[in-house]
């Protein structure tokens, strides 16, 4: 496993920062950090800063927007912010970028959760 999270809660927003290469194989143990984030904190605003994360391939990002919509039907307002240059690109390539919010930096994701 490749990728690691940590998070902070900041505003009643839960900031969680995803790092290293998510793959296809790391579904499982993303779902279940993210779920095990929200119980702990009750939040429903989720941040995901995208800034430490180095690869996302397109599997992984199929299964990363199943959780993403499982997520916002069960309530949680969820954005992204700070792309990685990998990341990013794959976003533009999948025309994801115009499905999801998506800021440039934390703070103006953060400005937006407040609403």
């Amino acid at each position: 496993m490749e990728i690691n999270f940590k998070h902070i809660e900041e505003e009643n927003i839960v900031i969680v920062f995803p790092s290293g290469s998510f793959e296809m194989e790391d579904s499982a143990y993303f779902e279940k950090t993210v779920s095990d984030i929200i119980s702990e904190t009750k939040t429903k605003k989720l941040l995901l800063n995208m800034s430490m994360l180095e690869y996302l391939n397109s599997t992984a990002l199929n299964l990363f927007i199943g959780v993403y919509n499982r997520l916002l039907k069960s309530g949680i307002r969820i954005v992204f912010c700070s792309l990685s240059k990998p990341v990013e690109t794959l976003f533009n390539i999948t025309s994801l970028k115009l499905l999801v919010p998506i800021y440039p930096t934390e703070w103006d994701a953060i400005q937006y959760l407040k609403k």
